[in-house]
């Protein structure tokens, strides 16, 4: 695990950003045969990738250049936030509009509209789920961190508490206060 770390850590921006496009690639056709499967069953399954085999191909071909267009690949997973969850939300919804018009336009009676609703729920799960889960195995190194104590359970002290976790050098495990008020709480 140690080795795979490194060697991602040690790749440069363009080299990451070329690697989570091929994961998308990989994971958008998979997550429409999944919303199938939840949708139809089993019995289906050969018959829907036979079928539909330019719609699985089709769907990363769509949807990559939305998250393109809405920054999903300038984020930075060290420190992504929010906006890696809109641009997500957003690229996958104006994809999801596309293959609506692609049945409605075809008159493609194997994929249902209640297939492209759990389409737009697994993707948007998978797409962000795959980048928490890679921020959280590169950059959750916490043992390798300095462990400090905070004096003061005040708003700066929560505000420390926000900046020391983006560090990469201390994880604050402990906070102080004279107030007994504020003594037995929990500050992030």
């Amino acid at each position: 695990r140690r080795y795979f770390r490194e060697t991602l850590m040690e790749l440069d921006r363009r080299s990451k950003q070329s690697l989570m496009i091929i994961t998308d690639f990989i994971l958008l056709p998979v997550a429409l045969y999944l919303s199938f499967l939840l949708r139809e069953g089993l019995q289906y399954s050969s018959f829907y990738f036979r079928d539909n085999i330019i719609l699985l191909l089709a769907v990363p071909v769509l949807t990559i250049p939305f998250f393109i267009r809405n920054g999903l690949y300038r984020a930075v997973l060290k420190y992504m936030g929010s906006q890696v969850i809109i641009a997500s939300l957003k690229s996958i919804t104006y994809a999801c509009i596309l293959i609506g018009f692609y049945i409605l336009f075809t008159n493609n009676t194997v994929i249902s509209i209640e297939v492209i609703i759990i389409y737009w729920f697994v993707s948007n799960l998978m797409t962000i789920g795959t980048r928490y889960i890679v921020k959280a195995l590169l950059y959750s190194s916490d043992l390798l961190k300095k462990r400090v104590a905070i004096y003061g359970a005040g708003r700066a002290g929560a505000q420390l508490i926000d900046n020391l976790k983006a560090s990469s050098e201390y994880i604050p495990i402990a906070i102080f206060d004279d107030s007994k008020n504020k003594w037995g709480t929990v500050i992030n």
